[in-house]
Formats: structure tokens, C-alpha cells, sequence
């Protein structure tokens, strides 16, 4: 995986959040805080999955790396807050189980 593609899922999570049922004060925060993630980071965890991550994988990965709160993570993907938790817990699966994840 390469810079390009963590800024394209970066700009497509941004699109989402910007399209998202939260208010634009929180937006804003999001946002923020999406952007504050190293690149490094997320190019490092992508690269050391155990298979091809999709496009939402990724998405999801940088609102818990930027530890965006999950019922902000629901409103921003449309889905109900125990989804987030199952979301994240399935996510962790895709990894070696020696590889700390940082979320």
C-alpha cells in the first residue's frame, strides 16, 4: 500500500463524515482529528493485515485510531452503535494476533 491510497481513503472518510447527520461543529472536530493521524501509522497497520483490507476497513480503522467516539463512528457510517463495537472487534481479527493494534 502507498501514501496515495491512505489519502484517498483519508478524503473518502472526510466526505462521509462532511455528509454525515452530525452537526458541522463535530464535523469540524472529526475531521480534525482524522487529519491529526500519521499517515505512517495507518500505512504501517494497512500493510500488516493478514488479507486486503476494503475501502471501509480503512475508514473504520482511522475514526478508532483517531479515537473518534462511537456513536460519532455510528452517525458517520449510518449504522447503530453496537455495530461500531462488533465492527472494531472483527477488525482486530484481521491482524496476527502478535501485532498491537492501536485502537
Amino acid at each position: 500500500m502507498q501514501v496515495p491510497m491512505i489519502n484517498a481513503v483519508v478524503s473518502s472518510l472526510k466526505l462521509k463524515i462532511a455528509h454525515s447527520s452530525l452537526e458541522d461543529g463535530e464535523k469540524r472536530r472529526i475531521s480534525a482529528l482524522v487529519d491529526e493521524v500519521p499517515h505512517e501509522v495507518l500505512l504501517e497497520l494497512f500493510s500488516c493485515a493478514r488479507n486486503k483490507l476494503s475501502s471501509s476497513a480503512m475508514m473504520y480503522m482511522c475514526c478508532f485510531i483517531a479515537c473518534v467516539d462511537p456513536a460519532s463512528v455510528a452517525a458517520i457510517f449510518g449504522i447503530e452503535v453496537s455495530s461500531v463495537y462488533r465492527t472494531k472487534h472483527r477488525l482486530r481479527k484481521l491482524f496476527p494476533e502478535d501485532k498491537i493494534i492501536p485502537f
